[in-house]
């Protein structure tokens, strides 16, 4: 068990905020990786891994054995990537080895390699790490305690996990602390964890499914969350002020990501969603990280691909969802949504064209407003839907002054649309 727990972690954790804090010097010089596990494992066959990090001196990279490459070998400050390579293994013994990376002041990260042995698999020996329903595994940067929050306007526990808190006690067979509940935990419910600083990584069951409003507010520490596959919903600001959180995993049973979720997640570089194959990286960081929009609550990655279709399992858009989102040029909106909420699309200056689907009922404020590149907008249902005005400053949810702007609606419709 303790094993397989610390294979998890391994997992879904980048760096710990004391190996980061030992990493920098009194200057304040280091480096932070944005991609990659401090652990590799390899297969018998070898493979090859990517990784990248933000470093502000430069750097050199050196491996422990003939078997490993690593490339390229040196760089400059700033953001870099490299590549470690790994040769087929055929003896019968597994075999560890390390790439270390120095900075010019001397300063060294490891990154651990393991392979396993001629004719074993990482298929073999990969663990399935599955926690009771009734409990909550976490860690914490001083190895202490961490309470639920429980301040002036929290509710009771109950209400917050759909259980009550049994224990919250250090299991010395899984290293890790365990609450443990008298019933199914059901919900991460509002303010669960707020203001819980000291958090770095929590193990949620299965069993939940919502993430609500405030849930992780504020956990400065948290380094990365996977998110059972049971969730259906994750609430306003949900890991806002999650300043240290670098990675994400979203399931696919996951249909509603509320406003400003991941807001000032200043250091989250990735969001990983299971069958979203247009979405699979989807970036979410805050003002003050490397974005290529400055507010709202989702950010797209540079890498992206320009034209966005939304994956069908998704039911409403919510407030500012692609706020700003300049590198944006097309959206194909499935038959699953049925709003469009107030300022979704609002100033994603590059976006030319639009398809909205009969399903969709309401579209909010603003919805389309700051969108200036926009020339076609496709309006499929033979009802108009209701397009919200925002009386005080007449934003409506297209600008209606913008020139060369077309709007296709079915041919029976049209002077309903111009009513």
């Amino acid at each position: 068990m303790k094993k397989l727990f610390l294979l998890f972690i391994l997992a879904f954790t980048a760096i710990s905020c004391e190996e980061l804090q030992d990493f920098i010097d009194p200057k304040g010089h280091g480096l932070v990786f944005l991609e990659g596990e401090m652990k590799a494992y390899f297969d018998d066959k070898g493979d090859t891994k990517n990784y990248k990090f933000n470093a502000d001196l430069a750097w050199s990279a050196e491996v422990s054995a003939d078997w490993v490459e690593v490339n390229p070998t040196s760089g400059p400050a700033g953001e870099n990537k490299i590549q470690i390579k790994v040769d087929k293994n055929k003896s019968d013994e597994k075999r560890t080895g390390y790439v270390d990376i120095t900075l010019s002041n001397d300063k060294s990260y490891r990154i651990e390699l393991e392979q396993f042995a001629s004719g074993e698999s990482l298929d073999d020996v990969k663990p399935s790490v599955s926690i009771p329903n009734n409990e909550i595994w976490y860690t914490s940067v001083d190895g202490n305690v961490v309470e639920p929050y429980s301040g002036e306007g929290s509710q009771d526990n109950f209400t917050v996990f759909g259980a009550n808190i049994v224990s919250n006690e250090y299991d010395t067979e899984k290293e890790c602390w365990v609450i443990k509940f008298d019933g199914d935990v059901t919900s991460i419910g509002e303010t669960a964890f707020w203001g819980c600083h000291s958090l770095t990584s929590i193990t949620i069951p299965d069993s939940v499914t919502t993430i609500g409003c405030w849930a992780f507010l504020d956990c400065s520490a948290l380094l990365s969350i996977a998110i059972p596959a049971g969730v259906t919903s994750i609430g306003w600001e949900a890991f806002h002020k999650c300043s240290n959180l670098t990675c994400v995993t979203i399931p696919d049973s996951v249909v509603s990501i509320d406003a400003w979720a991941f807001h000032g997640c200043s250091s989250l570089t990735g969001v990983y969603m299971t069958d979203l194959s247009a979405w699979c990286r989807i970036n979410f960081g805050g003002s003050s990280g490397n974005p290529l929009c400055s507010a709202g609550s989702l950010y797209l990655n540079n890498e992206l691909i320009t034209d966005l279709v939304i994956p069908s399992n998704i039911t409403e858009l919510k407030h500012a969802t692609f706020y700003n989102c300049s590198s944006l040029t097309s959206v194909t909106i499935p038959n699953s949504v049925t709003t469009i909420g107030d300022y979704t699309f609002s100033g994603c200056s590059s976006l030319t064209s639009v398809t909205i689907p009969d399903s969709v009922t309401t579209i909010g404020e603003g919805a389309f407003w700051g969108c200036g590149s926009l020339t076609s907008a496709y309006c499929k249902a033979i009802t108009p839907p209701v397009a919200l005005i925002y009386s005080d400053y007449d934003w409506y949810a297209f600008e209606y002054n913008a020139p060369g702007r077309k709007i296709y609606v079915p041919t029976e419709s049209v002077e309903a649309y111009k009513s």
